[in-house]
């Protein structure tokens, strides 16, 4: 958030840190929604807190560990998933040849 942007009363302001003190925060989110979604975090120890449009007063903080399966694991998805749409596509085209 860029430092004279003013806020409205019905916006909130997400920050985002690496430290529960928030020695260096990060404004990852400022509207009106009272639900985000964040992607695309290595894997680490995340905390954020919240607070309403011009007020000084944030919430209590919340700890958020990301952690991502290993690189073999994410290709034996991958595997497994391109094996079941092999076997889709041999269905559907048995199927519609047997329609022929």
């Amino acid at each position: 958030m860029q430092p004279t942007q003013k806020l409205s009363s019905s916006q909130y302001e997400l920050q985002q840190a690496d430290n529960k003190e928030f020695t260096n925060p990060k404004t990852v989110y400022v509207g009106p929604d009272e639900a985000a979604v964040i992607s695309g975090l290595p894997s680490q120890l995340y905390f954020y807190r919240v607070r309403l449009a011009n007020k000084n007063e944030w919430s209590t903080p919340i700890q958020v560990e990301v952690k991502h399966h290993s690189l073999v694991r994410a290709f034996g998805f991958f595997a497994l998933g391109a094996g079941m749409f092999a076997i889709m596509i041999i269905v559907l085209i048995k199927g519609a040849r047997e329609r022929n």
